[in-house]
């Protein structure tokens, strides 16, 4: 059985304020199209501003859509923060998956 592995490092840092809406919109259209083509897949959602959060690590069948209180953008940008933290769910995981998928959702500024 093909095993995936769905990795998504999401920005909320302040200068993602004007992106709010366009960020849940699409993370959950992302979200509902990978769950009805491929249910055998770890979906893992990490969001960093200047803390790093793990929102979600499971099944994408249990994964709910992003709210509007799940994301906040404020703060400044960890990127390589979040990268590192998402790096290191991947070298310590015990799990042998045929893909593995890192998505990086951020506008690039500081």
């Amino acid at each position: 059985m093909i095993k995936r592995w769905i990795i998504n490092v999401i920005d909320r840092s302040g200068s993602m304020a004007h992106l709010k809406d366009t960020v849940i919109k699409e993370y959950n259209i992302f979200l509902n199209e990978t769950k009805q083509n491929i249910n055998d897949i770890r979906w893992t959602s990490i969001l960093f501003n200047n803390e790093v959060n793990v929102l979600n690590d499971d099944s994408v069948v249990n994964i709910l859509d992003l709210q509007d209180t799940d994301y906040s953008p404020v703060a400044s940008t960890s990127l390589l923060d979040a990268i590192g933290r998402a790096c290191r769910k991947i070298v310590d995981n015990t799990v042998n998956y045929n893909d593995i998928v890192m998505n990086i959702f951020t506008d690039g500024n500081e």
